[in-house]
This record gives structure tokens, C-alpha cells and sequence, in this order.
């Protein structure tokens, strides 16, 4: 739990303290027909996990914990040639009030509670038994109440004006599939993607001074190339 990447997410910056795992469950429910056509699933997951500062005196947030309770619901559809794939998830958020009030960034986190939502539609073609093509739409609403970040901005216009779109990504995708080998794999992808919601804060950091990213635009593109191997 306790890396960079989630820290920048889960509290907006990376912090001189540390994540703590707490006591946490998950769960997962499968449908499968016997013929593997159809496919229906739902998971949940339950995650507590707290901060700790590791110097109060340098640190501007306290001790608080938050919860992450995602539900996760998905269906696939397989035929000889066709695989249809699509999933929705609710993203409930939850922190409590001891994270302090010596921050901007940490006044907004205490008592935070929203609910963010996300799904995706996938449809993959074999066209051979070794090319296939995907074709994909995902997207990301950091708040559901708020899917184009118009209130989120409103709560902070000087520091937040220009930045709606990091509280959401819509990703379309098209991509192509060579297995080589049984045991080769390559892959190319191609992304146009409206939003920057799911971009990590450590490849895209915040300017400390203004709060805001040093560079990101709303809509940007996204080349992919993959290969892998298994032994």
C-alpha cells in the first residue's frame, strides 16, 4: 500500500509520512456456463487504510484514514471469432477529519466524501488464429455528481481554473494482436483519449507553489507497443 504512486493519488501529493495497511476484504462472484460463452461477475472490495506523519512538526496533514470501496460489475460473451467484454465499477471514497487544516490540500481532504465511477466496452476479433484486433471505449469520473469537473472547479477557481478535465478520461482504443509463437506475443495500441483523470501525479507532477500540473492537455494520444514472452 504505502508507494509514491498511490500516495500522490489517494492524498493529491506525495507526503514525507507513510500509507499503513489496515484491516481490509475482498470478495468475487463468477457465473460461467458450461460452454465458457457467457461470463458474469461482481467484486467488491473493502480497503482501510490510514497515514501516518512521520515528523507532525514537518508534515502538513495528520494521522487520518480513509476507506476505498469500489464494486465492480462485469459480463463477457465469447464465440468463435468474437469476445465482447464490459465492466462498471462504483468508486465510493470516505476520509475522515483528522488530516488537519495547515494545507489547502488537506483542508479538502478531511471529511471528503464522493463517489467516482468508471466502466469500459471491449470487443476483440480474431481475424486469424494469430492476428486478432480490439477495438475499446473505457472512461473515469473521479466524482459522478460531477462527471465534467465544473463544480470541482468552482470550489477553487484561482487555483483549479483550466483543470476540469483531470476529474475525468474517456479512452478510445484500437489495437492489433500478432502471437508469433505460442509462446511470442506482440502488440501495438493506439489511444485518443478526452481527460487526464488516470494519469499518475508522479509522471505528471504538481507545481507546489499553484497547485496545478505543470503540463497536461485535455485531449492527447497514447502509442502502446508490447511484447512478451512465456516460458
Amino acid at each position: 500500500m504505502d508507494n509514491r504512486d498511490t500516495e500522490s493519488s489517494l492524498l493529491g501529493l506525495v507526503r514525507p509520512g507513510s500509507l499503513n495497511r489496515e484491516v481490509s476484504y475482498i470478495g468475487r462472484g463468477i457465473f460461467e456456463t458450461n460452454d465458457k460463452r457467457l461470463r458474469l461477475g461482481v467484486s467488491g472490495i473493502w480497503l482501510n487504510t490510514s497515514y501516518d506523519p512521520n515528523n507532525k512538526l514537518n508534515d502538513l496533514i495528520g494521522s487520518g484514514a480513509l476507506q476505498f470501496t469500489p464494486v465492480f460489475f462485469s459480463a463477457q460473451y465469447n464465440t468463435e471469432r468474437w469476445t465482447l467484454t464490459s465492466e462498471y465499477a462504483i468508486r465510493p471514497f470516505h476520509y475522515n477529519n483528522n488530516f488537519g487544516v495547515a494545507e489547502p490540500t488537506a483542508r479538502g481532504l478531511n471529511g471528503l466524501d464522493f463517489v467516482g465511477e468508471s466502466y469500459y466496452f471491449q470487443g476483440e476479433y480474431r481475424f486469424t488464429p494469430k492476428w486478432e484486433g480490439i477495438v475499446r471505449y473505457d472512461a473515469l469520473f473521479t466524482d459522478r455528481s460531477d462527471r465534467d469537473g465544473k463544480d470541482w472547479v468552482a470550489e477553487s477557481p484561482t487555483r483549479r481554473s483550466g483543470l476540469a478535465h483531470s476529474r475525468f478520461a474517456k479512452d478510445i482504443t484500437v489495437g492489433l494482436r500478432w502471437n508469433v509463437t505460442p509462446q511470442f506475443m506482440l502488440r501495438a495500441e493506439y489511444h485518443y483519449v478526452n481527460g487526464t483523470a488516470w494519469l499518475s501525479g508522479l509522471d505528471n507532477p504538481i507545481d507546489l507553489k499553484t497547485g496545478r500540473p505543470f503540463d497536461t492537455d485535455q485531449h492527447w494520444h497514447l502509442y502502446a507497443i508490447q511484447a512478451s514472452y512465456r516460458f
